[in-house]
């Protein structure tokens, strides 16, 4: 049995803690968004069968180590 362990939060739980911090600081708010579409080169079209991606996909899309589609700055 560990003596230690490591406890962490969910990544939704993390970004509603980053939202109620980022509100708490003065100033105005600074949005950023990603981008929302794939090159239509062939090596891409082959990943995915010929099939678009649609935007709403690509949006909720959220990688390990990457930042989210939206992202808020002060």
């Amino acid at each position: 049995m560990a003596e230690r362990a490591i406890l962490t939060f969910r990544n939704t739980d993390v970004d509603n803690i980053n939202d109620i911090i980022m509100q708490s600081f003065p100033g105005e708010a600074t949005t950023l968004l990603s981008a929302d579409s794939m090159d239509e080169t062939p090596e891409n079209s082959a990943l995915f069968g010929g099939q678009q991606i649609s935007q709403d996909v690509l949006n909720k899309f959220a990688a390990s180590g990457m930042p989210p589609h939206r992202l808020t700055f002060t």
